[in-house]
């Protein structure tokens, strides 16, 4: 198998947990990249939220991030592609969320936005914060709190690559709020985590994101490993030249797959990559 380009999801795919690397994932990543593979992390996250583990694996320089919104170098923090929604759509948007009683946050590529209650427990919002600031003040998300939604509007009017909607105590969102996004134009929907709705810009999907930057590298499908967990990697792993699941993936991501791997807390990337390539 002829391989240029690795791209992987970051949380439920190659991180063990949201604050924890797999080192023999770093290995497998730093043994890719010296026989001249290209590695890159394809995230839900921006880059303010993935720019720690990024670095500190040792990945390529260009990323995809927010479900494929955009692509950053890391290097210089420059933003290499991005498609953002519509000011009227994201007022449209945001305030149907707020009727439906939802959390929001709206992800731009170098920082992001919250309104509305958190979804977390007092003792996991704890815990996150506390894992947050174990490590480098840069590392550190950049998060900006609104509790007045027409300056978070404002805000976010320009910036807006994915807004993500958290169903009230993480339930499902209701039906009319689907339909209010949809009279807002033409997006893409999908979930990273359960409970939540992802919303991007037409054309913002993570087999795009792949696409475009297959694209910059001037690299053929049939060249790349994909490697994903949840149903927003789903078209990336069909794309590539051989999608892989890890074992704790969901069912539909194992069966979109071409080979489904160890889970992520059991280095699933690393040893896909011994099978496919070392």
């Amino acid at each position: 198998m002829s391989v240029k380009l690795i791209v992987t999801d970051l949380d439920g795919t190659f991180l063990e947990t949201y604050h924890t690397l797999s080192q023999e994932n770093i290995r497998a990543v730093r043994r890719a990249r010296e026989q001249g593979i290209y590695v890159a992390a394809v995230t839900a996250r921006n880059w303010s939220a993935c720019k720690w583990a990024v670095t500190q694996t040792g990945f390529d320089p260009l990323c995809v991030i927010n479900n494929g919104a955009a692509i950053i170098d890391g290097t210089t923090e420059t933003m290499k592609f991005e498609n953002t929604i519509p000011a009227p759509a994201v007022r449209g948007i945001l305030e149907a969320a707020v009727e439906a009683e939802a959390s929001i946050d709206v992800f731009a590529g170098l920082f992001s936005l919250e309104y509305g209650p958190t979804q977390l427990t007092r003792e996991d919002k704890i815990k996150w914060r506390e894992d947050w600031e174990k490590k480098p003040k840069e590392y550190q998300p950049v998060v900006e709190v609104y509790d007045d939604l027409e300056k978070m509007i404002e805000r976010a009017s320009d910036v807006s690559e994915n807004i993500t909607v958290h169903g009230k105590d993480l339930t499902e969102l209701p039906g009319w709020f689907y339909r209010r996004v949809v009279e807002q134009g033409e997006f893409y929907l999908t979930s990273s985590h359960t409970g939540c709705i992802d919303i991007m810009a037409y054309g913002s999907t993570k087999r795009e994101g792949v696409q475009r930057l297959a694209s910059m590298l001037g690299i053929q499908r049939e060249e790349i490993i994909a490697f994903g967990d949840n149903s927003n990697d789903i078209g990336m792993l069909k794309w590539a030249g051989t999608g892989v699941a890890v074992g704790n993936a969901a069912p539909s991501v194992q069966a979109a797959a071409d080979m489904v791997t160890a889970r992520n807390d059991e280095d699933g990337f690393a040893k896909a990559l011994d099978t496919l390539i070392f």
